[in-house]
C-alpha cells in the first residue's frame, strides 16, 4: 500500500510541476526516514519531493510527506548518499501534516547550476520537533 501511495504521489507532483515547467528537468527525491544519516529518522514516514527551475535563479520544489508529525523545517543539502551534509537552500513550508507544499524560491545561480550538473550529490530533507536532525530523506535524481 506504501508503494501505491508514493507511486500516486509522485505522478501527481509530477504532473504539477510538469505543469508550471513544461520546458524544465524535473528532478525527484524519493523521501523516506531509514535515509536519514545517521540512521535516526523517522522510519513510519515516506514521501516524495520535485524540484524544477523556473529561471536561472529561481527553484520550485514541491513535497508530500506522510505519517508524520508536524514538520518544522526543509531544506536541500549538500551531501552524497549515507552522509550528512550541509544546508545549501532552505524551502518554506506550512507544517501541515501530511506535508503537502508546492513553491518557488530564488536560489544562487551557481547552486541552480551545480545541481543540474550533478543533481545526485543533493539531497532534500524535512526536520520535526520530534526529529530535529531530519525526519525523512532522499537524494535528487
Amino acid at each position: 500500500m506504501k508503494s501505491i501511495c508514493l507511486l500516486v504521489s509522485a505522478a501527481s507532483l509530477l504532473v504539477t510541476a510538469s505543469i508550471a515547467q513544461a520546458n524544465s528537468r524535473v528532478y525527484v527525491a524519493t523521501l523516506y526516514g531509514g535515509n536519514e544519516e545517521p540512521a535516526l529518522g523517522d522510519l513510519d514516514s515516506y514521501g516524495v519531493a520535485t524540484v524544477t527551475f523556473n529561471t536561472g535563479t529561481s527553484l520550485c520544489y514541491s513535497i508530500l510527506l506522510h505519517n508524520t508529525v508536524a514538520n518544522t523545517a526543509a531544506h536541500i543539502h549538500l551531501g552524497p548518499p549515507q552522509a550528512a551534509g550541509a544546508v545549501v537552500l532552505v524551502l518554506p513550508i506550512n507544517g501541515s501534516v501530511p506535508l503537502r507544499i508546492a513553491n518557488c524560491v530564488a536560489a544562487p545561480a551557481a547552486l541552480v547550476t551545480a545541481i543540474r550538473a550533478n543533481s545526485q550529490n543533493y539531497y532534500i530533507n524535512v526536520h520535526n520537533g520530534a526529529f530535529a536532525g531530519g525526519a525523512a530523506r532522499g537524494q535528487l535524481e
